[in-house]
């Protein structure tokens, strides 16, 4: 039974997969590099800051990480989608997270500076970018690899490898066709 196909061939599920890594890549970073920070800058200033202030600071971590996830995994999923759908170019779906950014800290938290909008959606666009261009290129690189190696080892039709088919020493000259003619001494 064959996954399900859209438009271009690509699968569903393994891009189902690969958004489900990418986010838990990107929850992992966004709690793995605070919470080491945070236990560096303690070891440095022995302070602890409190009985409590570690494990709040880790739940809140926690949590902000895991909205965060929640905003660039589903932002990349709906821009998947919306580009199989329409032939949209790479700089829209960024500029849409900048928009929902700017206007989502605009209306919450309205009597901000202006510059504060502006600075959260180029932030929280940046993370995006590298968010949607590690699963756009993770899609590709193992289809690239498999073709490098199907290239070489000659599986695909009508292809001879790119490698001896022989191991080396041994000789193969009743093989060649016998029109050929020899080969010069020397």
């Amino acid at each position: 039974m064959q996954p399900a196909q859209t438009k271009e061939g690509r699968a569903w599920l393994p891009l189902v997969i690969l958004h489900l890594l990418a986010a838990a890549a990107c929850f992992a970073f966004f709690t793995g590099v605070p919470i080491t920070a945070c236990l560096i800058l303690m070891a440095i200033g022995n302070d602890p800051g409190g009985p409590m202030f570690f494990p709040m600071f880790v739940l809140g971590v926690v949590g902000v990480a895991l909205l965060i996830t929640v905003i660039l995994g589903g932002t990349a999923v709906v821009s998947d989608l919306v580009r199989r759908r329409w032939r949209l170019p790479l700089w829209v779906p960024p500029l849409w997270v900048f928009g929902l950014v700017a206007g989502a800290v605009r209306l919450v938290f309205g009597e901000v500076h202006p510059m504060v909008p502006i600075g959260a959606g180029a932030v929280l666009m940046l993370a995006f970018i590298v968010h949607w261009a590690a699963v756009s290129a993770t899609w590709y690189l193992p289809q690239f690899v498999i073709g490098r190696i199907k290239a070489v080892l000659g599986d695909r039709a009508g292809r001879q490898p790119a490698i001896a088919p022989f191991p080396l020493g041994e000789s193969r000259a009743s093989e060649l066709p016998p029109n050929l003619p020899p080969c010069p001494p020397g």
